[in-house]
């Protein structure tokens, strides 16, 4: 069943299309740095720069839990369960219901 987002025609052109195409890939992307981002320094602190690390831990433990919700920020907006949001879900079922908004 469509979303009430999708029924009241909030995505009615092929360009709506991909702005929230963008949006949404834009999202999951900025998701995927910061927590790459996460990993490597985390990495990190078992490397050679460990001591450099641990002589400022509250600084550290404030990069690592801003990366953490930055990531988790973006990937609960991309999976957002409510109807009038633009997420994964919205774009599939757009893409269900009007498939000629793909680009051929």
């Amino acid at each position: 069943m469509p979303s009430k987002r999708l029924m009241n025609g909030a995505i009615r052109s092929e360009a709506d299309f991909r702005k929230v195409l963008g949006a949404i890939c834009l999202d999951l992307g900025e998701a995927l740095d910061r927590y790459t981002l996460f990993r490597n320094l985390m990495a990190t602190k078992q490397g050679a720069y460990a001591k450099a690390v641990s002589q400022s831990p509250t600084f550290w433990s404030l990069v690592y839990g801003g990366l953490q919700e930055a990531t988790l920020f973006r990937l609960c907006r991309a999976y957002d369960q409510h109807d009038g949001a633009l997420t994964l879900r919205t774009l599939l079922e757009t893409i269900r219901t009007r498939p000629a908004f793909l680009p051929a």
